[in-house]
């Protein structure tokens, strides 16, 4: 009963519980691993700026960038590439720019094997972020940052949000995330992997609790266990908050039906000589013990969880 108000309650909050059971299970995180692109930052990337193309045989490389084969307008069909320069073969020194660059995010451009166009694109992170964090440590819970971005964007970023070094990790490709997630539960910790795109779907996966934010790729989407329709960080804490308060109720509601019918079963009995229950009253008794269990799980109804974090999301 309390699983089921609890999983409308949160429903109504925008936080959809694919797996009913992580609802009880999201209360005992010891850590929560964000990925950094498209999670704690909102990257608006370059599409003002683009010159549209035509292209066809399109391929994704995760962690790595993208190809595709542009139509034949006349002067025949070249081969784009872009993503990262380690897989573009570029070195990161010759590429020109200031130290006050040294945070952004690189992307490089090649056309035919030929380096066209280094971008460099700076991430501006998300305003409900670093509340989403700081609540996250008042906690107790460690907060950790991963992406396949190089370590100086990484490093900004968790500067901001007040991540400590030791607890981010850049460069890592889909595979390298999902071994960080279990190495982290191999010690014991129980890990909400926070992400958003198609790099992240193995560690949703691998995760205890994995946490998707609704706006990202549906491959992502079906490899989590919560999705959050908003694109609202905070609602990380209000989960947590629903899911601490719905096992509280279970708790009582165990204790409260153990002590009633220990007692129920005494007094039909007539352990107690001074007032005994005549057997066929019973059946009245069972309607008093489900009424305030009933009770206790339609509480949930009553609070909004989510009120205290308005004015701090995006």
């Amino acid at each position: 009963m309390v699983v089921l108000i609890a999983s409308g309650v949160a429903a109504r909050s925008g936080i959809i519980f694919r797996d009913p059971q992580k609802l009880e299970t999201a209360r005992s995180v010891t850590d929560v691993v964000f990925d950094k692109t498209g999670t704690l930052t909102d990257d608006q990337g370059m599409h003002d700026y683009a010159l549209p193309v035509l292209m066809t045989l399109i391929q994704t490389f995760p962690g790595d960038g993208i190809l595709g084969r542009t139509r034949d307008f006349g002067d025949g069909i070249h081969l784009v590439r872009a993503g990262n320069p380690a897989w573009l073969g570029i070195d990161r020194l010759t590429m020109r720019h200031n130290p006050e660059e040294r945070d952004h995010t690189i992307l490089c451009l090649t056309v035919d094997g030929v380096r066209k166009a280094d971008l460099f694109l700076r991430s501006n992170i998300r305003s409900s972020a670093k509340a989403t964090i700081e609540n996250l440590h008042r906690r107790g819970i460690r907060v950790h940052m991963i992406t396949g971005d190089h370590e100086g964007a990484a490093a900004g970023v968790a500067e901001a949000l007040s991540i400590p070094t030791s607890l981010v990790e850049a460069r890592l490709k889909p595979a390298d995330k999902k071994e960080y997630v279990n190495a982290l539960q191999a010690d014991d910790k129980t890990v909400m992997f926070v992400g958003d795109g198609t790099n992240d779907a193995v560690a949703l996966k691998a995760s205890a609790i994995g946490v998707h934010l609704n706006r990202g790729s549906d491959v992502a989407k079906s490899a989590a266990d919560i999705v959050l329709m908003n694109p609202h960080l905070l609602d990380v804490c209000v989960l947590l908050d629903i899911s601490r308060a719905a096992y509280r109720r279970i708790i009582l509601n165990f204790v409260w039906s153990f002590v009633y019918n220990s007692m129920a079963v005494l007094l039909a009995a007539g352990a107690f000589r001074v007032w005994r229950i005549e057997p066929k009253y019973a059946g009245l008794g069972e309607l008093v013990s489900v009424l305030p269990v009933v009770g206790v799980a339609f509480s949930m109804r009553c609070r909004g969880y989510g009120r205290k974090y308005k004015g701090k999301v995006e």
